[in-house]
């Protein structure tokens, strides 16, 4: 966090370029030196696994082989790599899946990872995560209501301190709602592996209710984080947290000391949603319209395909990209290796 928040941020209206763009390799934080025992053996088992399965069609569908190996391979010979700096800085880690609550892939190690270092490094952490099922240990905190897709949705906050010893733990905060409990995958049924129809507002509900956190919750009792914190994003599935932070938040005076991280895992996978459903000519539903930000946010987020890749006649090729518009608004973009930053700079890999 060295200097961070003298950042500014940058926005064009323009589709990234990805061989252009200034991309910052994650620094190694290694955990798994800092582990002992069977705690340590079995999270480098899960990593090896995660890298043998590379090649899979399970696997492609989590993580791309090269970030897979790029995270085992570091996470075995790099040493830490920086100093711990603004320790008077909260860590707010939103993600998806987070070892050992929830995994697909390697997402959830290398949040697990973020959580765990921060927190043994001395900042006050906090790690955010949808909440699949019930957890033991986790408490019942509160229940927000959130705006979205035609309808008001409620969801539970449940909360479990994990203690690191020395003072220093994290705070695991999980996010409750139906459309996240499934008997199926995170992201997909596994019966016929189509995404779920509506993982643009499991995520977008997700993306608003983790904002609401730092500055609205007292987990367990504690103070609250407050407004200056950093937030760290992780794939397409938050990429909409520093949009709604942006066009929101911001718009209003909340969290303009708040810095965002967005970490790329696997660009193959960007959240990309019609704009429009529906055939030309016909009724369509309008997919911006229901995510409540302003007419200022689409720019960010739309993103048209060259002609050759449309579907069918008529097809605008108008898309919602998620990842670009985490790319847009987040103050500061990582990956979670040196290698895998090189090869999504390259015209085959991004």
């Amino acid at each position: 966090l060295k200097s961070f928040f003298g950042l500014k941020r940058n926005m064009t209206s323009a589709v990234p370029n990805m061989a252009e763009m200034k991309m910052y390799a994650n620094p190694s934080m290694d955990f798994t030196e800092r582990l002992e025992g069977d705690v340590k053996n079995e999270i480098m088992e899960e990593l090896r696994e995660a890298k043998a399965a590379g090649a899979s069609p399970e696997a492609k569908s989590t993580m791309s082989r090269i970030s897979t190996e790029a995270s085992v391979d570091d996470a075995a010979v790099a040493p830490v790599q920086y100093e711990a700096q603004n320790l008077e800085v909260p860590v707010v880690i939103v993600t998806s899946e987070i070892h050992p609550w929830s995994k697909s892939g390697g997402l959830a190690i290398v949040a697990a990872q973020y959580a765990y270092n921060f927190a043994t490094r001395g900042h006050r952490t906090m790690a955010i995560a949808p909440m699949y099922d019930n957890y033991e240990g986790a408490f019942y905190q509160c229940t927000k209501s959130f705006e979205l897709f035609g309808g008001v949705h409620e969801v539970r906050y449940f909360h479990h301190f994990q203690s690191y010893g020395e003072g220093k733990g994290c705070d695991y905060v999980f996010v409750d709602h139906p459309s996240f409990r499934r008997p199926g995958g995170l992201y997909h049924n596994l019966t016929d592996n189509q995404e779920y129809s509506d993982n643009l507002f499991r995520f977008a509900l997700f993306s608003l209710a983790a904002l609401e956190v730092p500055v609205a919750i007292e987990l367990g009792g504690a103070p609250r984080y407050g407004g200056k914190v950093m937030f760290i994003a992780n794939d397409w599935q938050t990429g909409l947290l520093p949009v709604y932070m942006v066009h929101r938040h911001r718009a209003f005076g909340n969290y303009n000391d708040a810095r965002c991280m967005y970490v790329i895992h696997n660009l193959g996978y960007q959240g990309c949603y019609p704009l429009r459903l529906g055939l030309p000519g016909t009724m369509q539903y309008d997919n911006f319209a229901q995510l409540g930000l302003p007419f200022a946010a689409l720019g960010d987020l739309i993103y048209q395909y060259s002609l050759h890749e449309r579907t069918f006649e008529g097809d605008s090729g108008e898309t919602l990209n998620l990842t670009k518009g985490a790319i847009q608004c987040c103050d500061r973009i990582i990956t979670v290796s040196p290698t895998y930053a090189d090869e999504i700079r390259t015209p085959e890999g991004g």
